[in-house]
C-alpha cells in the first residue's frame, strides 16, 4: 500500500486484520513529493508535469510499492482531504485518486468524497480496498475459467 493523504489509514485498515501478514506485505506513506520520489520511485517529471494529486502520480505510486515491496498488487490513494487543496483549481478539497498496479495492468480512479477530513479519507479508504477486492476476484475468476478455443 501506498499511501499520501489517508497517512497509514489504508495500511491500517489491512494490519487490524488478524493473520494480515499471510497477504499483507507494508505500506509506504509518502506524503511529501520528495518521499514520493525517495521511496515510491515516481518521477520528479511525472509530479512536476501532472502533480502529486493526479491519475499519473497514483499510478506511479501503485506501481513503485508494488516494486518495493516485491508484490504482486500495488494500491496507492493520493488526495486532498482538505480543510485545504493546495493551489490547484482543477483538484479541490475531497478529490481522491486511487491507483490500482495487478498482474493485469495498472489502472487509476479519479473519486470526489465533500466532507470533513477524516470522512473523505475514510471514503478513500474503503473506495480502495473494495477496488482491490473485486480485482482480485475477478483476476482469481480467470485463472479458474477453462480456456476457450
Amino acid at each position: 500500500m501506498a499511501e499520501s493523504c489517508t497517512g497509514g489509514l489504508l495500511s491500517n485498515s489491512f494490519t487490524d486484520i488478524c493473520g494480515a501478514s499471510k497477504f499483507f506485505m507494508g505500506g509506504i506513506v509518502g506524503y511529501s513529493n520528495d518521499a514520493k520520489m525517495l521511496l515510491l520511485d515516481c518521477p520528479e517529471c511525472l509530479l512536476s508535469q501532472h502533480g502529486a494529486v493526479s491519475a499519473e502520480c497514483a499510478v506511479a505510486m501503485a506501481c513503485g510499492v508494488a516494486e518495493q515491496l516485491s508484490a504482486d498488487y500495488g494500491l496507492a490513494i493520493t488526495g486532498y482531504a482538505g480543510p485545504t487543496a493546495g493551489n490547484c483549481e482543477e483538484n479541490g478539497v475531497g478529490t481522491i485518486y486511487i491507483g490500482l498496479h495487478s498482474p493485469a495492468g495498472d489502472w487509476s480512479k479519479k473519486l470526489s468524497y465533500p466532507g470533513q477530513r477524516g470522512t473523505v479519507k475514510q471514503r478513500a479508504v474503503t473506495a480502495a480496498i473494495d477496488w482491490l477486492r473485486r480485482e482480485v476476484v475477478r483476476e482469481a475468476r480467470r485463472a479458474t475459467q477453462p480456456l476457450v478455443n
